[in-house]
């Protein structure tokens, strides 16, 4: 059993990772959460062979009455640093579908943001992955890496 978890707030570009994953993966179980808490309770309750995480996320679950708090633009990175310092050993794929970030201490390109995360998170980090609706390149990268994981 391979045990994954997407943290994404999209439904949209969720439903395509989930479907990309069960094309490529037939024993999975499979979580989702909805924002930088969810996410973040989830990784801390339980060991993932891969964790997809979003790079903008809301602080919280949206719902009817909730917004989702504060959007935090690093939302993944975040998740990344606070793993890292508890030590958990779970691989991880960002999947993003913005090509810039920007917060209000400095701003990257899709190009630089995966430079430093691949160096930052070089031990648990497989791959930054741009993500598109007009494009089926992000597929192709993302199942090989989930067949090449699966071995």
């Amino acid at each position: 059993m391979f045990n994954i978890l997407v943290v994404e707030d999209n439904f949209n570009k969720m439903n395509k990772v989930i479907d990309c994953i069960n094309s490529n993966l037939s024993d999975v179980n499979l979580e989702v959460g909805e924002s930088f808490t969810s996410g973040w309770k989830k990784i801390n309750s339980k060991h993932f062979d891969l964790i997809c995480l979003d790079m903008s996320l809301p602080t919280f679950d949206q719902s009817d009455s909730e917004v989702g708090g504060r959007f935090r633009v690093f939302g993944g990175r975040e998740l990344a640093q606070k793993m890292k310092r508890k030590n958990i050993k779970s691989k991880y794929i960002f999947i993003t579908h913005y090509k810039n970030f920007s917060d209000h201490n400095k701003s990257y390109s899709f190009d630089e943001l995966k430079v430093e995360l691949l160096d930052s998170f070089k031990e648990s980090c497989i791959d930054v992955i741009f993500f598109s609706n007009k494009s089926s390149e992000w597929r192709d990268t993302f199942s090989n890496h989930l067949v090449e994981l699966n071995r």
